[in-house]
């Protein structure tokens, strides 16, 4: 509410100066020798005012004053009430605070206001069958916020037992309506026996839903390497030291006794700036005390800032860990840690190991003092370099028998294929010319994609094709001399009818699992690439694509499309006419569908595009870019999460800086440097048709998942 001006009116004030006459060599002068100085102010008109706050027709307060005739007098967004209502709250009823401008005479302004919403907050935490309940009374705060939130942690400690949680996400987020009655449950049903220390990083509960108890923090300058977060005292034993790590900051989380160097670190380099559930392994041969978790310096008296990270745990094993030469191959050369399957028998199971072709020496540390290797006690080895096997990706399976004190790998290559075929004649011939006659293999990406169930497969667009008969045959990891046809393994050919010649999309499908008359399955699938492609354009006036054809704008009124390159810290969306296939672009232009017209030119390819365009859904790292209309407006914001890139659309790299946000001004052709900006808004939202969108209007969508009626 505007103040009360006091005015002072009529006043007039008069100031007399003498001067002395100056003399020069004697010779008097005469200059000014009074100043007469007036000052009078304007009349200013003032005007009295009453705010009268009401809920309905009763006033619960009343406010006067005066101020100048022009004047504009604000009411208060919430108040207190007076006389008969003293003791109660208020907010006002309006969206936007009312006000009024002073006119000569009275002025009157009533503000209806109300009482701020009420609700509860139920909350029934079950820890091994035994349920409590917590409740919380909620209110609207004086800016109207009715929002709630409520987090729990991933472990809780249930005597000297921690139990894990059953959900996958750790905080209730919401809004309530006046009167409302909230009920949640949280449930922690497995005990998790091995964990000897849990601790959340931050001091205070967040609203992350991702993140344990709702947020993270880290271990900050201690500026002593004996201070930090006490873990206090571990009995003799093998352990692993696990965080969540949040962010990349090139630092580390350390356990260390006192001032030693670190008994286990975890964190993110330069190397690696990989996040998320990060171990190391470590052993005490002795009951240990003073244990702290800190900073990762190694300097005589300070500890820096650690990594952001959500939590730590440290998990005692029990006590089998794989160790061998794997540090220079991704591994972690203090061991593998491994999981009871039988009374005698551990396994683990390695995935994506990228082998050299040469030895590779390993053996089981059991108890922390016997090594287990062959029957003779001798390491185990593997060798890459036999028949079959050689550089590559591989899954590795360990197994290990305390009882015979044996320890066994088994390698499984993971192999690529690669299809390979003649399309401009209808020859049998299968010699090795059959195999580069049309489709040149040294230069172009034939390799099937493994769907995850076995089967493989691969779309190749915008093949020129004669009228005849198409052959092709698939090989495996790129070795001609191993070649798997359509009916027989030996190296059968298949077979396509193309009755016209033409463009077109031709997919092939194999399946190495479902053998058919003792071959195995290979499939062909040939269909005309289309004239045109279809995008659709949402009321936020953008969208990202990528299209496994080559793109021709020029026909497309009202649609204009963009490629970003990056100067810099800056990026700049250029327009473009015509782009080669896979290309990422941005498209601007009026809510609605458009249709796109394919190319069959040569298009040079576009150098230095920092829009990275998919045709398929991929799940990327947290700390790409994506459009979305977020709480900055339209513009492409940094995710904090694991991200599923919807197919056919694109989007941008981490910037080489601190930006969160990538703001953008088309109309004048320009980009706009990353600033810093709030969390990204980076969650899932699709109609009821399955179509991704980029803001929930009002209606109903699939949210993260659930099911949600916006109003």
């Amino acid at each position: 509410m505007a103040e009360a001006v006091n005015l002072n009116t009529n006043i007039a004030t008069s100031l007399t100066v003498t001067m002395a006459t100056v003399r020069s060599k004697g010779t008097p002068h005469t200059g000014l020798q009074s100043i007469v100085v007036m000052e009078e102010t304007q009349d200013i008109q003032t005007a009295n005012y009453t705010i009268n706050y009401k809920v309905d027709d009763a006033v619960v307060k009343t406010v006067s004053s005066s101020s100048a005739v022009g004047a504009e007098i604000k009411a208060d967004m919430a108040i207190d009430g007076e006389g008969d209502y003293t003791g109660n709250h208020y907010v006002i009823v309006a969206d936007a605070v009312p006000s009024m401008t002073l006119v000569a005479g009275e002025n009157v302004l009533d503000v209806p206001v109300r009482a701020p919403y009420a609700a509860t907050l139920k909350v029934t935490t079950t820890v091994n069958g035994t349920a409590s309940e917590e409740t919380f009374e909620l209110t609207e705060t004086d800016a109207k916020d009715n929002s709630y939130s409520y987090a729990f942690s991933k472990y809780v400690k249930s005597g000297d037992v921690y139990y894990v949680c059953d959900a996958d996400k750790f905080a209730f987020n919401g809004t309530f309506t006046d009167g409302e009655v909230i009920e949640k449950a949280v449930s922690y049903t497995n005990a998790d026996e091995n964990i000897v220390f849990f601790k959340e990083a931050e001091s205070a509960a967040g609203k992350d839903e991702n993140c344990s108890w709702g947020g993270g923090g880290h271990v900050g300058a201690q500026n002593a390497r004996d201070r930090g977060v006490s873990v206090g005292t571990l009995p003799a034993g093998n352990y692993l030291f696990t965080v969540n790590i949040l962010a990349n900051n090139r630092r580390s989380v350390v356990l260390r006794q006192s001032t030693n160097d670190p008994m286990a670190l975890v964190g993110t380099s330069n190397e690696d700036s990989s996040t998320g559930l990060k171990s190391a392994y470590f052993a005490l041969d002795e009951e240990t005390s003073g244990l702290l978790i800190n900073g990762a310096n190694v300097e005589n008296s300070k500890t820096n800032q650690s990594e952001d990270y959500d939590y730590v745990v440290i998990r005692k094993i029990d006590e089998m860990v794989i160790v061998g030469d794997f540090a220079e191959n991704g591994w972690n050369v203090n061991g593998i840690a491994m999981t009871q399957s039988t009374e005698n028998e551990w396994t683990v199971v390695v995935e994506n190991f990228e082998a050299e072709a040469k030895n590779y020496y390993y053996k089981a540390l059991y108890h922390g003092t016997e090594w287990y290797g062959k029957s003779d006690g001798s390491n185990q080895n593997f060798d890459f370099t036999a028949p079959g096997y050689g550089a590559g990706t591989y899954t590795l399976t360990f197994t290990v028998n305390t009882s015979s004190k044996t320890v066994e790998m088994t390698a499984e290559k993971q192999v690529d294929y690669t299809v390979v075929g003649c399309f401009n004649n209808n020859n049998n011939d299968d010699t090795a010319s059959f195999f580069g006659t049309v489709w040149d293999v040294a230069n172009n990406d034939n390799n099937l994609v493994s769907n995850g169930d076995g089967t493989y497969s691969k779309t190749f667009y915008n093949v020129a094709l004669e009228a005849g008969t198409i052959k092709y045959k698939v090989v495996e990891g790129h070795s001609w001399d191993v070649n798997w046809g359509f009916s027989d393994k030996e190296g059968g050919n298949a077979d396509y009818g193309v009755n016209a010649a033409g463009t077109y999309d031709i997919t092939f499908m194999f399946d190495p699992v479902n053998k058919l008359n003792n071959g195995y399955n290979l499939t062909c699938e040939v269909t005309a690439t289309p004239a045109t492609v279809a995008k659709t354009v949402s009321a936020a006036g953008y969208a990202t694509y990528c299209s496994p054809y080559a793109l021709d704008f020029t026909a497309t009124e009202g649609l204009t499309a963009y490629t970003a390159k990056m100067d810099g810290s800056k990026v700049t969306f250029s327009e473009v006419t015509k782009v080669p296939a896979n290309t990422g672009l941005l498209l601007k232009g009026e809510a609605g569908n458009y249709t796109i017209n394919t190319t069959t030119e040569t298009i040079a390819e576009i150098s230095d595009n920092k829009l990275v365009g998919v045709t398929k859904a991929e799940e990327k790292e947290a700390g790409i870019f994506v459009l979305l209309d977020g709480t900055k407006g339209v513009g492409f914001y940094k995710t904090t999460n694991a991200f599923t890139v919807g197919a056919n659309t694109a989007y941008i790299k981490a910037l080489p800086n601190d930006a969160r946000f990538i703001g953008f001004n088309l109309d004048e052709a320009t980009g706009i440097e990353g600033v810093a900006a709030e969390k990204a808004d980076n969650c899932e939202i699709y109609n009821l048709q399955g179509q991704r969108v980029m803001k929930a209007q009002k209606g109903l969508y699939i949210i993260n998942g659930k099911k949600v009626l916006v109003k």
